[in-house]
């Protein structure tokens, strides 16, 4: 990918495609005329020349800041569903084969890359379960000649050293007793046989009382989701979630769920509510729809 915008501390640039995707490494080399770290302070906009074997599609782009030994951190990334690629109040077809310029525009971000770190672009044509995966294998092509990732950059200024701030300001602490502690997990499970991949989240706070308003809370949340390698019908989100309240001779419990799957035209959505007083369950509801994919 070409670099835009005159960026004097990208010293090296190297482009190269693996199975991930594209990888664009961007070096930084200080001199006594550069800066010793590279500010970006904005929103990245990765302009590509693509073409897709589908009429539907997308594309995920992630900006990681890679350290000399390696390790990688995310700074940002962006996603765009191609039949978008005009706009969100359109859907457009792609035609298959046809190269379409797009821009991908990545969340905004403050950051410093600090001299010898690179900056590495990675592009994919999925970022499930963060985004639901197209309906049918979907492959991109990168023209990179036509290509390039633009970078919001931030000089130095005579201002930054009278830049200060207060200390920070809290509120008062509740008075909370820790009942039972919870957990926080993320969990990848592979069955081999199958080829089906599961990601578990576990976010339960565990059961704690707050004084204040002599209130007992326990709250834990599940979330799954599931695919089976090169089957595009089979990916599944799932999330359940408990919720209790309680204090002396009263308490409230609900339980809900929430199951998302599609096929190749729509999406359907499967979510049940049940909610308890004192132990007796006083509304109980289930929800079936369906929602047309519409080029997504």
């Amino acid at each position: 990918l070409d670099v835009a915008g005159g960026h004097n501390h990208l010293k090296r640039f190297v482009s190269d495609l693996g199975d991930a995707g594209i990888r664009v490494s961007l070096f930084i080399e200080a001199s006594e005329a550069q800066l010793d770290a590279a500010k970006s302070l904005g929103a990245p906009v990765v302009e590509l020349e693509l073409s897709c074997n589908q009429p539907t599609g997308m594309v995920a782009v992630r900006l990681s800041d890679v350290a000399p030994d390696g390790s990688a951190t995310r700074c940002t990334y962006g996603l765009l569903n191609l039949t978008h690629r005009n706009g969100h109040d359109r859907v457009e077809e792609l035609e298959p084969g046809k190269r379409y310029r797009v821009s991908v525009q990545c969340n905004e971000l403050g950051q410093i890359i600090a001299a010898g770190h690179c900056l590495r672009l990675s592009v994919s044509c999925s970022y499930y379960p963060l985004a639901w995966p197209p309906a049918q294998s979907t492959r991109l092509t990168i023209h990179t000649e036509n290509s390039r990732l633009r970078l919001p950059e931030r000089e130095r200024q005579a201002s930054d050293a009278d830049i200060a701030f207060d200390a920070p300001r809290d509120v008062p602490k509740l008075d909370v007793e820790q009942l039972t502690q919870g957990q926080q997990r993320w969990l990848v499970h592979r069955d081999l046989d199958s080829n089906e991949s599961t990601l578990e989240v576990i976010k339960d706070g565990g059961r704690y009382h707050i004084a204040d308003a002599d209130l007992t809370v326990a709250d834990d949340t599940r979330e799954y989701y599931s695919f089976r390698t090169g089957d595009f019908g089979s990916p599944s989100a799932e999330v359940m979630a408990h919720r209790t309240l309680e204090r002396e001779g009263w308490s409230v419990y609900t339980r809900t769920r929430t199951v998302l799957t599609a096929d190749s035209k729509d999406f359907h959505v499967h979510a049940e509510l049940d909610a308890y007083e004192d132990g007796r369950r006083v509304y109980s509801n289930n929800w079936n729809r369906t929602i047309a994919r519409n080029g997504v």
